[in-house]
């Protein structure tokens, strides 16, 4: 009966090299990322949400130079979700113009609001898929880095071997 490769736990945010067992990090191991002050006039619950990123793991990959702008429109979109959505739970349907009872159209805005805060969040890595397909992503990146690593070393210790054995050959002629 053939016996399991490999019988312990990988341990989260890594992967086991099915070659030779070597646990290779996906993501890296870093100090806790200062969260810049949140944009003015936000919801607490908005807050909440700003400190919350600033405290996952994806959060060390951001470059405020570069990344902030959009980062602030997410959270000031998801600050408009907030307040949205509290108007709908209040009062989910309204009475139109002609007398009729209709969705609030409060709806709407909370339906657009969704899709571009899921847009920015899968930019970021904000959510389960999202940081799977980037993980899968920077651990192929990390792993060909340790390949190719790995054979310069194999390869300086051929180059090392071969030279000691041509001056071998000096050596015995003398």
């Amino acid at each position: 009966m053939p016996t399991k490769r490999n019988t312990r736990r990988k341990p989260a945010g890594t992967h086991i090299e099915k070659r030779n067992e070597r646990v290779v990090s996906l993501v890296s191991k870093r100090e806790e990322v200062k969260a810049p002050r949140a944009p003015a006039g936000l919801s607490t619950r908005s807050k909440e949400a700003w400190r919350g990123f600033w405290k996952s793991p994806v959060a060390q990959a951001v470059d405020m130079d570069a990344d902030g702008e959009r980062l602030h429109r997410w959270i000031r979109y998801v600050d408009q979700w907030h307040r949205f959505m509290r108007v709908l739970e209040a009062e989910p349907f309204v009475t139109g113009s002609t007398g009729q009872v209709k969705v609030n159209p409060a709806a709407d805005q909370v339906k657009r609001l969704e899709g571009a805060i899921a847009e920015i969040e899968d930019s970021f890595g904000m959510n389960s898929m999202a940081r799977l397909k980037l993980g899968i992503a920077y651990g192929q990146a990390q792993q060909t880095a340790l390949d190719l690593n790995q054979r310069i070393r194999e390869s300086v210790r051929d180059e090392a071997g071969e030279q000691a054995e041509w001056a071998k050959g000096f050596e015995a002629t003398d």
